[in-house]
This record gives C-alpha cells, structure tokens and sequence, in this order.
C-alpha cells in the first residue's frame, strides 16, 4: 500500500476519534503506524524504537520473538528498574517511569506524524492521549511480552495487569531477583500509574 494511501487512512482515523478511542480503533492505528514505520525506514532506514515495539506487541497475544530493537528498549527498562530497586529514589528509574506512562511512545508518535506532514493537534490534546493510552493498555492486558534467558537480560516478561479504567499496572518478572540497597530481593516489579 502506498504511503500517502495509509497516511490518509490516518487522518481520517485521528479525525474520526475525536471523542474517544475504542479497542478497534487503537489496534487499527497501531497497524497502520506499523506500515508508515516500515515505509520511513525503507526510505531514511531510520527506525522509531518504542513505537515499533508497541507496533508489534498490539498485535500478539504474547510476544516471544524480540528483535534488536525490542531489546533494546526492553534493556534501557531493565537498566532503570535496577537502579530504582537498588536505590531509594524514584527519580534513578526513569526509564521504567516512562515506559509505564508512554512518554518515549508519544514522543514518536508525535514526531512520526509530524514528519509524514500529519496533524498531531489531536494526540496534543491530553484527554484524547489519555484516552488513546488507556485504551492501549487495555488491549495489551494478558498479552506478555516474553523474553528468553538466551537473550542476556534478567528481564523474563513484562505484562500489563487488568486495572480500572484510566489506571496502569505493569508487572516485570525477572530470571534472577534483583537485590535491594538493604539485600532485599525482589522477584519482579510492579509499576502503577493513574491517568
């Protein structure tokens, strides 16, 4: 499909949600993200790591097979969640902070959208972020993303939990539990946000 045809199909959507998003409707973004991703790459093989991640993972119902860049942005998460448990303060886990409020998602999706000359007043607009995000939780619920040993991360999944509306709870297990400034060992990590 060519890239003007799936940047219109884009337009129309943001235009068309303009009250809210829906299951269908974020799953259906998210894939036509996905093959605007897939053209800039083509042509600039320029990449947008945290949107293509979330690209992927909308649409298994658990994610098994981690490319690079999947990697990469779960290792930045594992980076940060270990210093956060290590140390008392909430500011060294930034990374694990941002993926669970989607910062560096909508940081890319902003910037993908902007680039392809599309509006991006729409996702500007908190109420409709918001409503995007929670949206995509919902679907991501009990879809884990997996990661294997082999990949040299202690990292073993990363699982959004069900939640109230408007409400995050991320839970990372880990291979090997991760020990506290006090020796403390934690199995896994559990971040929660409310919109």
């Amino acid at each position: 499909m060519a890239r003007t045809e799936i940047a219109e199909k884009i337009v129309n959507l943001l235009q068309s949600v303009s009250q809210g998003w829906d299951e269908a409707h974020v799953v259906y973004f998210f894939v036509e993200l996905r093959k605007l991703l897939d053209h800039k790459k083509e042509a600039t093989q320029q990449d947008l790591p945290h949107l293509r991640f979330y690209c992927d993972w909308v649409v298994h119902i658990s994610k098994d097979r981690i490319d690079e860049l999947t990697l990469g942005v779960v290792k930045e998460m594992e980076d940060g969640i270990t210093r956060q448990i290590s140390s008392p303060y909430m500011h060294l886990g930034k990374e694990a902070i941002d993926f669970a409020y989607f910062r560096s998602l909508g940081e890319e999706v902003a910037k993908l959208l902007s680039e392809e000359g599309l509006g991006t007043e729409i996702l500007a607009d908190e109420d409709n972020w918001v409503s995007l995000i929670s949206t995509l939780v919902k679907v991501l619920e009990g879809q884990p993303l997996n990661i294997k040993a082999s990949h040299g991360l202690n990292i073993k999944s990363i699982t959004f939990m069900p939640s109230a509306p408007g409400c995050v709870i991320m839970r990372v297990d880990f291979n090997e539990p991760v020990a506290s400034k006090d020796g403390t060992e934690y199995p896994f990590y559990t971040l929660k946000n409310a919109f």
